[in-house]
């Protein structure tokens, strides 16, 4: 067969655009992998481990990033302890004040206590490689935080919904035959979902919020157990607080719907290390990997990276024009409007009830479908 000189110099062009691409990627990833190296040795020298203190629902919501750690790393062991961010947040400040031993780094949304953190001379500066193909805004210039990845916050519903009945709106959501049927986070326990819901009060007015609290939604604690108690109860159909999806890959079994205009909570997960880290390289080395191509490249959820694209499935959030992944940090810096909406919440929903779900031998979601009582007040 031969080929016109249009069709070989098209050839030729796409040749030399693809080897191009190539001498761009590969220096950067060869880099980065000397980087991890040499701090994998260095960390195997200082003991081989490294304490992690990551924002959770649940006791194993970080499991999937210790097995890959460990498993990228053979011989150093990843200890995490999982908490909800103010837990986090609280226990760091006693321990700054002179109080105990914290962990090496933190893994939170709280923008505003790594602000604090920084401010304090508390973090320690370092900016790995991968630090550099942040999207603009993802990593402190001073090497303070990076950010691990983004999530968000969006309306699921149960995947046996026909499609005809599958809502594609907030106000679907307010139906009639779906009272009682609504899961929820409690807003005034959960910022990200307080946020949300601040959100739709902006976009629709209070009596969006009022007709949803006619609506009898189920509360409970954790943006994870949403999806699950869909997939384990057939008493709920939707939610409005749940994740729209596992950084670690674990497919939900409910739907999610994508707001392509519609206010959207989303945020950014940062990663930072304390300078009074007992496992210093350790911490550098998790950090570094975190930020680097291949594992960036592996998570399932919103990256951090400008030069990974997003996984199947995931339009970019920019591309959403109701979400503002830069808003929360914006929205939760402002502490007397937070304390003002926890209030109306309460006073809108009820005064929270009972504690996080938190166990360690099953999905929560199957937990909380058991009996689906209401919770008894906390003590």
């Amino acid at each position: 067969m031969k080929l016109s000189l249009f069709h070989l110099t098209s050839m030729l062009t796409l040749a030399l655009v693809h080897a191009a691409t190539r001498m761009r990627t590969r220096p950067c990833q060869h880099a980065e992998e000397e980087e991890l190296g040499r701090l994998y040795d260095h960390a195997l020298d200082e003991g081989g481990a490294v304490v992690l203190w990551a924002a959770g629902d649940t006791s194993a919501a970080m499991d999937w990033y210790c097995r890959a750690f460990e498993q990228r790393f053979p011989g150093l062991r990843l200890q995490v302890h999982v908490d909800r961010s103010r837990g986090h947040c609280a226990h760091i400040e006693h321990i700054l004040a002179g109080n105990g031993r914290g962990p090496d780094l933190i893994l939170l949304q709280s923008a505003a206590a790594f602000e604090r953190w920084k401010a304090q001379g508390a973090l320690l500066e370092y900016r790995p490689l991968g630090a550099q193909r942040q999207k603009p805004g993802y990593a402190d210039p001073e090497g303070a935080w990076i950010t691990a990845w983004d999530s968000a916050l969006v309306p699921l519903f149960r995947s046996d919904v026909p499609t005809a009945e599958q809502p594609q709106s907030y106000a679907a959501f307010l139906i009639p035959s779906l009272r009682g049927r609504l899961v929820l986070t409690w807003p005034h326990d959960d910022d990200v979902v307080l946020y949300l819901l601040d959100r739709l009060q902006r976009a629709y007015g209070i009596d969006y919020l009022r007709r949803l609290a006619a609506m009898d939604p189920y509360f409970v604690h954790g943006t994870s157990v949403p999806a699950a108690l869909l997939e384990h109860s057939t008493r709920f159909i939707g939610s409005l607080t749940g994740q729209a999806v596992d950084p670690g890959g674990a497919v939900p079994a409910a739907r999610r719907w994508l707001p392509q205009r519609a206010p959207l909570a989303a945020c950014n997960q940062r990663m930072a290390i304390f300078k009074a880290a007992r496992h210093p390289f350790g911490a550098r080395l998790a950090l570094a990997w975190t930020a680097s191509f291949g594992f960036q490249s592996s998570l399932a959820t919103w990256r951090a990276r400008s030069d990974v694209g997003e996984p199947p499935g995931l339009p970019p959030l920019d591309s959403l024009h109701g979400a503002d992944v830069t808003g929360f940090n914006r929205w939760v810096a402002d502490d007397d409007h937070v304390r003002a909406l926890r209030s109306q919440m309460r006073a809108l929903f009820g005064p929270h009830a009972g504690t996080s779900l938190r166990p360690g031998d099953e999905a929560a979601g199957r937990v909380a479908a058991r009996g689906l009582a209401r919770p008894e007040p906390c003590c």
